[in-house]
């Protein structure tokens, strides 16, 4: 998820989850939202008391208040203070039934942080934890409930990791951790990763955290639901995505110059852009013979100097859609997994979508699922817009 700002610096949001070990439905909640300008990006974790279906139906109701209180503007406390009087205490254990952490990023210069309940954020320059200053409001109605609000002016490359405290108390109780992970576990951790690759993605760390804490876990089985998000503060990445053939094939020599003069990360989707491509551009295009692994068998990967990835178009496209609409982790060698991939760690995307018919895709007798070539875009489109907050264009040829 991205978010572009005036000064060309970007929000780069990604996160995991984990359900309760035998729960099917997470008790956690992530929601974000994008303003229509793209100047505000809104993101917010709730955790539901307890797990399953329950905890499920409290965090979404708490996620989605904390997202139409910060897009009218409210002010918070104000506003936290509004959630809590709707949310209930649990009658027993007198604590609230939901916790949350909202991430405001705005025009580009400033992140307000509030918090109620979960673990403190993470906020990491140069691979050194910082301090955040913290205003802390008690709440006139219930003396256990503290919201803490923070600001900060993040530079370039700076981190900020939101969690709940399925990830904090990870392992607590086993005899390797018997406090748990704990707030300064995941920092310290947060540390060694960016000290080994300085230049991770908001995504591979989000990932890499909940895995730490799986491996806290007696077996790898999450004791409580396990959520993490990830802001990476960064210059923007962009990628081009090119796929089908332009209308009028005495534009080619044109079309492949200016695919060929694109600054940034190029992809090549379908067999005809492809060759067309290696025609104009004379350039090799190598085929490779391994095929993707899982639940489905992919025709195989090329390379070909200038591009990240060449592949298939139309089935290629049509699962990377699924694997960013379901969240999927990525297998390495499936090369719709590595576009999945490729679309998450960039943050301004360019579709450069052909539009003359391939044939092939006009008979009937082929499967039901394979869209056209413009409609597997848009639903690109939507997916990368909506749920990870990129920017896109798409350039029709």
């Amino acid at each position: 998820m991205t978010a572009a700002a005036e000064t060309r610096l970007f929000l780069d949001v990604d996160s995991r989850q984990r359900s309760k070990y035998g729960q099917l439905a997470c008790g956690d909640r992530i929601a974000s939202s994008r303003s229509p300008d793209g100047k505000t990006v809104v993101v917010v974790l709730s955790d539901g008391l307890g797990s399953g279906i329950k905890a499920n139906i409290l965090s979404t109701m708490t996620a989605v208040m904390a997202l139409k209180f910060s897009e009218s503007g409210q002010e918070f406390p104000k506003a936290a203070e509004t959630m809590m009087r709707v949310l209930p205490i649990c009658s027993v254990r007198r604590i609230s039934y939901a916790t949350f952490s909202i991430a405001v990023w705005s025009a580009g210069r400033t992140l307000k942080v509030v918090e109620m309940g979960n673990p403190e954020m993470i906020y990491l320059r140069e691979g050194k934890e910082l301090e955040v200053p913290t205003k802390v409001y008690s709440s006139k109605e219930w003396e256990n409930r503290c919201i803490r609000v923070s600001e900060i002016y993040p530079k370039e490359e700076d981190r900020v990791v939101l969690m709940s405290d399925g990830i904090s108390q990870s392992g607590m109780g086993t005899e390797q951790h018997p406090l748990g992970f704990r707030r300064s576990g995941c920092a310290e951790y947060c540390r060694e990763l960016l000290s080994e690759k300085p230049g991770i993605s908001a995504r591979e760390m989000s990932f890499s955290i909940v895995d730490k804490a799986l491996s806290a876990e007696t077996n790898r089985q999450p004791s409580d639901d396990m959520s993490c998000i990830t802001l990476h503060f960064r210059q923007p990445r962009s990628l081009e995505v090119v796929t089908g053939p332009p209308f009028h094939e005495d534009q080619d020599k044109n079309w492949a110059r200016k695919v060929d003069s694109f600054q940034g990360t190029k992809v090549i989707c379908g067999g005809t852009t492809s060759k067309i491509l290696e025609r104009e551009l004379t350039r090799k295009l190598s085929v490779r013979m391994l095929r993707g692994r899982g639940r489905q068998s992919f025709p195989p990967a090329a390379d070909m100097e200038g591009f990240a990835l060449v592949t298939e178009g139309i089935i290629t496209l049509t699962r990377t859609a699924q694997i960013l609409e379901e969240r999927e982790a990525p297998l390495p060698e499936d090369p719709a997994s590595r576009l999945a991939s490729l679309l998450r760690d960039h943050d301004s995307i360019t579709f450069m979508v052909g539009t003359k018919v391939n044939e092939a895709h006009q008979d009937p007798a082929l499967p039901a699922d394979i869209e056209l070539r413009r409609a597997v875009i848009k639903r690109l489109d939507a997916v990368l817009r909506e749920k990870y907050l990129k920017e896109t264009n798409i350039i029709y040829t």
